[in-house]
């Protein structure tokens, strides 16, 4: 689990080096410097090194690269990496084939494999779980936004993978990002609020999560998704922390709130199939049964916050925010 002053210093680890963008031929210039480490990735996964209790995602010399496209310069890396010092640039790629199996088609590196941080049971280091979802926002991007949504053209990639640019009709994009908020509600009790939500398999519970309306405040948001969700009126709000969840461009505000005093739990029986509260003492004595939340997520972070331990155990879940 990570620390208070890890969680608030996640943004610190990359240096995005936005100034960079400007050159046109940004990635051209990348892509012949042997100094430039590169990012493999495809679909959720990242290409790793396959430690069973400390995987790292691992960094490419050119030398070494399968065939690839590249998609964007991630910038610069803000402190060090076992495969490279800080200050070392990173340039985000993909295979350039379709099919891609469980293990790396590169000679002599039978050590590395692809690794799903949304499914992996030992989490991530930080600053791979940064690079993982700052790679997986641009991917899912790049891959939505090959056609100008204004006029069917087909769109070039600009500013180092950063936007891309129509042709015709002079539009310029930039990746979108759907605002979500996620809480942890507790009662007078101090219990946390688990949902169940009807879609996911049976016994996987999680904090209660929705997006952003238009015109919405985030506050106004929690208040409505909590109350929509399981019927319960908040008394407090507080901002924690926010995470980029790309499946497929969210980010996360994540929150803490109380609840009113006297509020019976209803389910909406459409999107949440069940609610229950939990004492600290219940989750520890039923979390091998229960599937919560992954390494990964935001909401495995509120709930170690509220916890005050890690949790150990459980398999990344495989399901996104609805609202």
């Amino acid at each position: 689990m990570l620390d208070e002053a890890q969680f608030n210093r996640l943004d610190d680890l990359i240096d995005r080096d936005a100034d960079a963008r400007g050159a046109s031929d940004l990635l051209l210039q990348l892509l012949q410097d042997d100094s430039v480490r590169y990012v493999l990735a495809h679909d959720s996964n990242l290409l790793a090194r396959a430690a069973s209790t400390a995987p790292r995602i691992t960094l490419l010399p050119a030398a070494e690269l399968p065939p690839t496209d590249a998609v964007a310069y991630l910038g610069r890396l803000a402190v060090d990496h076992p495969e490279a010092p800080a200050g070392t640039r990173l340039v985000l790629v993909q295979p350039a084939y379709r099919e891609v199996g469980a293990n790396c088609d590169i000679p002599g590196r039978d050590d590395l494999a692809w690794l799903n941080p949304r499914r992996s049971a030992t989490p991530l280091h930080e600053l791979d779980s940064s690079l993982w979802l700052q790679a997986q926002a641009l991917i899912n991007w790049h891959e939505s936004h090959r056609y100008c949504p204004n006029c069917g053209s087909v769109t070039e990639v600009h500013q180092g993978g950063w936007s891309r640019w129509c042709a015709g009709c002079s539009r310029q994009l930039f990746p979108r990002t759907d605002p979500a908020i996620i809480v942890a509600v507790t009662d007078s009790r101090d219990r946390l609020l688990l949902g169940s939500q009807a879609a996911w398999e049976p016994n996987r519970w999680s904090i209660l999560a929705g997006f952003v309306e238009a015109g919405e405040t985030l506050e106004a948001a929690v208040g409505r998704e909590v109350f929509e969700e399981s019927g319960v009126r908040l008394a407090s709000i507080e901002f924690v922390r926010s995470q980029p969840w790309p499946f497929p461009h969210s980010l996360m505000f994540g929150f803490e709130a109380r609840a009113t005093d006297g509020c019976e739990l209803r389910p909406d029986g459409q999107e949440i199939a069940a609610l229950r509260w939990f004492t600290r003492a219940e989750l520890l004595a039923e979390r091998d049964e229960l599937l919560l939340p992954g390494h990964a997520s935001i909401a495995r972070k509120l709930i170690e916050r509220w916890l005050g331990q890690p949790l150990d155990g459980e398999i990344e879940p495989d399901f996104e925010v609805q609202s």
